[in-house]
């Protein structure tokens, strides 16, 4: 059974519709990414499943019981409080449940059967919301993503601290459904890395937005396309996703250079411009097959469950710092190629 039913969905901004009568599911276990261009409403469709903006048309239903987090882009914290003011205002509702259960166990020593009951209501509730050990997981969690000092203001945490604490705080909660947009934003190498772990590791389903190439390519299993204002599956990955987006451009290209040609005349001899473009190209291919390799090599590494004890810390920092400017690399020298693809088309 879907944790998440989405039947009929449409959002227009102003006069122009974002999506249109859209339907899909998540179950458990289910871990998608949306991909689009920008504007397209992928934030928006993140939103209005979070509850914090609303569709025009259309349902959406969260199975009974299921537990939803959300994290935006930039998290909505509030600036005037201590780290530990923003966990306690946070955790409200588990810290009540904790007091309330050991309140029901003192008054449980009366031996009578209203006070033994009141404790299995109690005790149920601790089991529903797993807060038997809160307190280490609040601890573990915090130290996960480096929040050490719960004296500091929020404002005067930079952005990657802001996210890293929204982050934790978002886990904290072990939901059953996490809606996730550009995690990454403003982390470190390594604190993008225990996320991607953290999100690998997951048992429920997530939703996210990210343009963090290694994230989506070692924590995703489906992409959910959203163009002309429909959603289906995407059936490829991310280079599949490189070519389909190059097509469209391709055909977007070929149709101005047929509109071109007819109102201008005859084209001028590109000949010596295109062979320069093939030389390029087929550089860039060689290169990205060089660096394609190496950040394979450098994921397979960080697989190592035996890197990650305390005698190699060293090691994995430098095998993140590796695999990040790999990535930034690959990212670079594939959006030359589509440029250098696109500017070939348009001259042939």
């Amino acid at each position: 059974m879907n944790y998440l039913s989405v039947e009929n969905f449409s959002k227009s901004f102003g006069i122009k519709p974002l999506f249109q009568n859209i339907n899909f599911g998540l179950a458990k276990g289910d871990k998608v990414a949306l991909i689009a261009n920008n504007g397209t409403g992928k934030s928006t469709l993140l939103r209005i499943l979070s509850s914090k903006d609303v569709q025009d048309t259309g349902t959406y239903t969260y199975r009974q019981g299921v537990r939803v987090a959300y994290l935006e882009q930039v998290p909505d914290l509030d600036e005037n409080q201590t780290i530990e003011a923003f966990v306690t205002t946070a955790s409200a509702r588990i810290l009540e449940v904790i007091e309330d259960y050991n309140l029901k166990l003192e008054a449980s020593s009366s031996g009578s059967d209203a006070a033994y009951r009141a404790l299995e209501d109690a005790q149920a509730l601790m089991d529903s919301l797993e807060a038997w050990d809160f307190d280490r997981r609040l601890e573990a969690m915090l130290t996960r993503f480096g929040i050490k000092d719960l004296t500091q203001l929020i404002s005067t945490l930079s952005g990657g601290q802001k996210k890293r604490l929204a982050l934790a705080l978002v886990l904290l909660d072990e939901p059953d459904f996490l809606i996730l947009d550009e995690p990454t934003n403003h982390l470190d190498m390594e604190m993008r890395h225990a996320l991607t772990v953290a999100i690998q590791t997951f048992k429920g389903a997530i939703l996210l937005i990210s343009h963090d190439r290694h994230l989506l390519n070692s924590s995703v299993d489906t992409f959910y396309l959203i163009d002309n204002g429909t959603l289906e599956i995407f059936d490829g990955d991310l280079d599949d996703y490189k070519n389909y987006i190059l097509d469209i451009k391709s055909s977007d290209n070929k149709e101005s250079k047929k509109k071109k040609s007819i109102k201008d005349g005859p084209k001028e001899d590109n000949s010596e411009k295109i062979k320069i473009l093939n030389s390029s190209i087929s550089k860039l291919d060689k290169r990205l097959f060089r660096l394609n390799t190496k950040l394979t090599e450098a994921n397979h590494k960080l697989a190592d469950p035996e890197l990650y004890t305390d005698d190699s810390s060293e090691d994995l920092q430098d095998l993140i710092r590796n695999q990040l400017e790999l990535t930034n690399e690959v990212e670079a020298a594939e959006k030359e190629w589509m440029d250098k693809a696109a500017e070939l088309d348009i001259l042939k």
